[in-house]
């Protein structure tokens, strides 16, 4: 961001299937490159406890140290995206994000709302860029003024 104007933001989005690998190099892939804030999204198929899978896929492990050595983030939903109604397997997290340089923060939320195994994921990017918060205002307090204002006043009836 400069001058006060946003800068464009780069959408993707990306499915997998079980015998499809997918691996992200941004470094060599146009769409992280290092000025554009992107975010991919999708069922990437690649499972890891850092981003709320309930396990580590190998494709997972992969993402994992991928998005570590080159500089992008991986993003879950706190709740499954993904709840099957075979008995033999259990909700998980499938959908993630891939971030890359964004200057706002963003939440993801699962929405429950479908009559679906396989659940919408709700994307909110925050509106103002990531800042340092400003430091609470402090105060002197006036202890003696404090005592004064308490022996002025005139409960009424005593509890005892």
């Amino acid at each position: 961001m400069n001058s006060g104007t946003l800068s464009p933001l780069l959408w993707a989005v990306a499915q997998t299937h079980k015998n499809v690998q997918l691996i992200v190099r941004p470094t060599s892939t146009p769409i992280f490159d290092d000025s554009t804030p992107t975010i991919l999204a999708g069922d990437l198929n690649a499972k890891h406890t850092a981003w709320g899978s309930r396990v580590i896929s190998s494709a997972g492990r992969q993402l994992l140290q991928d998005s570590e050595q080159h500089g992008y983030e991986v993003i879950g939903p706190d709740t499954p995206s993904h709840i099957p109604t075979d008995p033999r397997f259990r909700a998980d997290v499938l959908d993630v994000l891939l971030c890359h340089q964004l200057p706002y923060p963003i939440y993801v939320e699962v929405l429950y709302d479908m009559d679906t195994q396989h659940l919408p994921i709700l994307i909110t990017l925050g509106t103002t860029a990531h800042m340092t918060p400003a430091l609470p205002p402090t105060y002197r307090t006036d202890w003696d003024a404090f005592r004064s204002a308490l022996g002025e006043l005139h409960i009424g009836k005593s509890f005892s």
